[in-house]
């Protein structure tokens, strides 16, 4: 009997999950091809097959669903991220191909990319999702920072948290730039980004040793008291 609750349970959660998979991809589908002011709740709810009220027993609101496919996008992205690493090249060309792939990632969705980075940069989130996802991407970068550090390319000492900091600073401005001047050349700004970048961290080094402090010159005896001597 215990056996049987279980695999109905498992049924009722995989079926759950069916739903919820189907209205995020349908609506990938729908924001892809049109604006998003146009795509509301009951059109995501009919391309999915299911009813308004179905869609708000997995969703509060269209928001919510958008925020799901942000997180889907970051993971996505930090997943080719930790795949540039895995590759074992040398920095310049790891950072300019993840650069240029993060890129068609996102011109592959174009439209959507843009509602979904749009919403995070303005923070009107609905969860707190996007941390957690942040989180991951930033200790990507750490550890493709740290493969440099041990391949001898970037200093031991150099900061890698710093340095990841930088790294998702970066494609963040880079992103930002494209979102609010459509005419951009982003392609061109993330090669561009990732060889400076490279340069930036290969020349950072541990900080020199402060010179020690010339003594001050001393003040001339006045003449009244080289006279008195």
């Amino acid at each position: 009997m215990v056996h049987v609750v279980t695999v109905v349970v498992g049924l009722r959660e995989r079926k759950k999950l069916e739903v919820r998979d189907r209205l995020c991809e349908e609506a990938r589908k729908l924001f892809a091809a049109q604006d998003s002011a146009a795509v509301s709740v009951d059109v995501i709810a009919e391309a999915a097959g299911v009813s308004r009220a179905t869609f708000f027993n997995y969703f509060p609101s269209k928001g919510a669903l958008l925020d799901e496919l942000a997180s889907h996008m970051t993971v996505r992205l930090c997943r080719y991220l930790e795949e540039e690493r895995k590759r074992g090249q040398p920095l310049e060309p790891t950072l300019v191909h993840w650069f240029a792939r993060a890129v068609a990632t996102i011109r592959r969705s174009e439209s959507l990319s843009r509602v979904l980075f749009g919403r995070a940069f303005a923070g009107v989130e609905e969860n707190d999702r996007r941390m957690t996802d942040m989180l991951a991407v930033h200790r990507a970068y750490e550890g493709l920072v740290k493969d440099a550090q041990a391949r001898s390319e970037v200093s031991p000492t150099a900061d890698a948290a710093f340095h990841a900091e930088m790294l998702a600073g970066a494609m963040t401005m880079l992103l930002n730039n494209w979102i609010t001047d459509p005419s951009y050349p982003l392609e061109a700004r993330a090669e561009q980004t990732a060889r400076f970048l490279t340069a930036a961290m290969i020349a950072d080094r541990a900080p020199r040793a402060k010179p020690k402090p010339k003594p001050a010159p001393r003040k001339k005896e006045s003449h009244a008291r080289i006279r008195s001597r």
